[in-house]
């Protein structure tokens, strides 16, 4: 009995061996075709500038999982920024966007500067609510808040805020912030970061304790 597994075994490790053979593009092209489907610009202007602007990569796949998720409950479109572009996804007049781990106080903070973006550079009209997807140890949540009346009063105005900080900057993550603690010591240009405000006049006085030094 034992044999007979093994020949069969052995069998189909064959006929896959055939079958890769035959299509050696295979691999190729779903990869490919995933990446097509659910990839997604992002704008440089919201989240920490400077890493956007060093930083080159394409998104991780842990985002296009997300992508897939929004694309299933959301309609898909894009907003043209001063600079360059934003897929957002869009529920019943609502901006809606993934995230997945813990929830962070400052995701909405990038969300009130995506609604500010999407209302003052594109033609859709949003209610004044965002939403966050998000998945954490397996289970799925949606959350919202409302966007800050001050925002919401003059969306052109903060979003123009973060264009000039662009053109000026590009802004960073203030490093004294519990933002900074958890994402700075993670992110992939850290070290070319880190160069940048020891070079600079002033660049790290914000270096406080919680700071991941280098």
């Amino acid at each position: 009995m034992g044999r007979e597994a093994d020949i069969h075994s052995e069998e189909s490790e064959v006929q896959l061996r055939e079958r890769d053979q035959q299509t050696p593009e295979l691999h190729d092209r779903v990869v490919a075709d995933l990446h097509k489907q659910l990839n997604s610009a992002k704008t440089k202007l919201v989240g920490c500038q400077r890493r956007n602007q060093l930083t080159e990569a394409d998104a991780p796949w842990t985002m296009y999982s997300g992508n897939a998720y929004l694309d299933l409950v959301g309609h898909r479109t894009i907003v043209k920024t001063p600079i360059d572009l934003q897929v957002i996804w869009i529920r019943e007049g609502t901006l809606i966007e993934f995230r997945g781990g813990p929830m962070r106080q400052w995701w909405w903070d990038d969300m009130y500067e995506l609604w500010a973006l999407t209302i003052a550079y594109s033609g859709h009209s949003l209610e004044p609510v965002v939403f966050i997807l998000n998945e954490y140890k397996g289970v799925m949540n949606c959350y919202r808040s409302p966007v800050h009346q001050f925002i919401v009063d003059d969306p052109k105005g903060y979003a123009v805020d973060s264009l000039e900080e662009w053109t000026t900057g590009p802004s960073r993550l203030a490093k004294n912030s519990q933002r900074a603690y958890h994402v700075c010591r993670t992110c992939p240009t850290k070290r070319q970061c880190d160069i940048i405000d020891k070079t600079t006049l002033n660049g790290n006085d914000d270096w406080g304790p919680g700071y991941p030094f280098p």
